[in-house]
């Protein structure tokens, strides 16, 4: 039998040796068995590789500990993460920012108030209605500091136009002494008018395009609120101002809706309607609605008025869309015209050119 494939054999016992050797079979030596017990060794070879792995368990072992040691320090020095001194630096620029803004608003308030309070001293001051009136035209116009900050109150506007007036009239005085009287009373003239007259006739403009815009685009707001007021259902105005802001293009009505659905939110739906037909008071469309709605909200019956008062925003459109066509139509025919002068012009310029090859025996 061949047995060459049995090359060493390991034997622990308490007699270890090896197995003596006698003769051979087939090119084999054959192995013959002494009386001692024996027995084979199996090794693992993969419990064996992984002893390879030692090393490294042993660098990540330390670079644990590294870290945990390091983060044991950093909570000693009360340091929180690495990244700080960035975080710090943005929390500081973003104070610096804020110190910043609320320097310029500090100083240009105390500017304002020296203003008004040299005004005062002259005794020039305001009336109730003067006040009331400025107040409602500055906000609607948006008229603000410098800055943007707020709004100017009625007394710093007519501060800052008596201010320039003064200063108007002293130059004026100066050229009245020293270059020529009529030119000096002139000066004194146009300052008085442009610093006095002028700043509210802008202003004056300003919301009555505001104005225009907002009754341009209240058709569409008041028929969303129509037939809810008619059924009477009692889904909250705000919830149709909301509706009607997600298909709103206009900025103006856009800043309607908000400050509309802000004052109910703080006053109820009764008591924002004051304050919503006082904000806008020129605009005889906002002031009715207002009225129907508090009526409605007592209990009044305002059914037939609604039926009216839809019959109305629908000719006012109409006659608004007539009236911008014509002017539409207006402007086509003035381009027409004026196309046509300039045509004519063309030709005839054109036909002088060629006057001088006609030899038409001119003498």
């Amino acid at each position: 039998m061949n047995i060459g494939f049995i090359n060493k054999v390991y034997a622990l016992g308490q007699n270890e040796s090896i197995r003596n050797v006698k003769g051979t079979v087939g090119g084999g030596d054959v192995l013959v068995a002494q009386d001692e017990a024996f027995k084979y060794t199996w090794y693992n070879e993969g419990v064996i590789k992984q002893f390879e792995y030692l090393p490294y368990v042993r660098i990540l072992a330390i670079a644990l500990l590294a870290i945990m040691a390091i983060i044991m320090i950093f909570r000693v020095l009360g340091v929180r993460s690495i990244f700080t001194g960035k975080a710090i630096q943005g929390e500081r620029t973003v104070a610096d920012s804020i110190k910043r803004r609320d320097t310029a608003i500090l100083n240009m308030n105390r500017l304002m108030d020296k203003v008004v309070g040299i005004v005062k001293i002259s005794g020039l001051k305001l009336s109730v209605q003067q006040r009331e009136y400025l107040k409602y035209n500055i906000e609607r116009a948006n008229i603000r500091t410098f800055g943007g900050f707020r709004y100017l109150t009625p007394d710093e506007f007519d501060s800052l136009c008596k201010l320039g007036t003064s200063i108007g009239f002293f130059i004026g005085a100066f050229i009245i002494l020293f270059v020529n009287a009529i030119v000096g009373v002139m000066f004194c003239i146009i300052s008085f008018i442009l610093c006095n007259n002028v700043p509210i006739v802008f202003i004056r403009g300003i919301v009555a395009d505001k104005d225009n815009e907002i009754v341009d685009n209240f058709p569409d707001l008041y028929l969303m609120l129509h037939y809810e007021l008619m059924s009477d259902s009692g889904t909250p105005i705000a919830t149709t101002f909301k509706s009607y802001s997600r298909i709103n293009r206009s900025k103006e009505m856009e800043r309607f809706v908000d400050e509309s659905i802000n004052l109910i939110d703080t006053y109820g739906e009764l008591g924002a309607t004051t304050y919503i037909a006082h904000k806008y008071r020129e605009i005889p469309e906002v002031t009715r609605l207002m009225r129907l709605i508090r009526q409605q909200n007592e209990g009044g019956d305002i059914k037939s008025e609604l039926v009216g008062f839809r019959k109305q925003i629908i000719e006012d459109k109409r006659y608004r869309l007539e009236k911008h066509v014509d002017k539409l139509v207006a402007r086509a025919r003035a381009s027409f015209g004026l196309t046509t002068l300039v045509l004519v012009q063309v030709i005839l310029s054109a036909m002088l050119i060629y006057v001088p090859d006609l030899k038409l025996g001119i003498i």
